[in-house]
């Protein structure tokens, strides 16, 4: 993920959507010396192991996590490139409630797409990326596969070959250990360009989206 976007160029900071105990920070936070680092978390007590972690790792002068939902959240604007980097939560749509599966039909029609209310929840962490991210910022979130089967998933699919301007694909097979003990059954997605993220290694060139607006780079990656 990292190799991805270093050749994409150099982003002035970092976003982790659901930054967890921090890991991917951590990693961008070295690759990067200069980018300012941001986690988004919601869980409180994963949001003090995230900030534990990046002091004893020297980044707390340019690190933040943010206690919050990444759907509402508001970053400040940023003068350079952004890049999105995580693994957003997987919530199956049983346990994600109305007036948030209402968010997502809503969010997702001021982009000229329709979404299901059986999406889970990292698909709403895929188009709050796409409804935040700038033209010029790049992303390669690890999400699971799923959404390139089922009829759900039909959003990101939508905002990978339209807004996010995907660029690539890498599917992990379910028996691979990419990150030590953890079972991987996702994906992890790169974009490119300007307003919108993007998922696992799926490789997208920046160009330019239907409303001709520059589209950010992304890449993704499934199992």
């Amino acid at each position: 993920m990292l190799d991805w976007a270093e050749r994409q160029g150099t982003p002035q900071r970092v976003i982790d959507p659901g930054s967890g105990s921090g890991r991917y920070l951590l990693a961008a936070g070295r690759r990067f010396p200069g980018a300012r680092l941001i986690g988004v978390e919601i869980d409180p007590l994963a949001a003090l192991i995230a900030r534990g972690n990046l002091a004893a790792a020297g980044l707390a002068a340019r690190a933040a996590i943010e206690f919050a939902d990444f759907r509402v959240f508001e970053p400040a604007c940023c003068a350079g490139r952004t890049l999105y980097l995580g693994n957003p939560p997987y919530v199956r749509h049983h346990l994600v409630s109305s007036p948030w599966k209402d968010w997502l039909k809503r969010d997702a029609a001021a982009l000229g797409l329709e979404a299901s209310g059986l999406a889970g929840l990292h698909l709403h962490f895929v188009l709050a990326i796409a409804r935040r991210a700038a033209p010029g910022d790049f992303g390669a979130p690890i999400t699971a596969a799923e959404w390139l089967d089922v009829n759900y998933g039909r959003l990101v699919r939508d905002l990978f070959v339209g807004p996010l301007g995907g660029e690539g694909i890498v599917v992990i097979e379910p028996t691979a250990a990419c990150l030590p003990g953890r079972r991987d059954d996702g994906g992890d997605h790169h974009v490119r360009g300007r307003p919108r993220a993007r998922l696992d290694p799926l490789l997208a060139r920046p160009g330019r989206s239907g409303t001709g607006r520059p589209r950010p780079r992304w890449c993704r990656r499934r199992s």
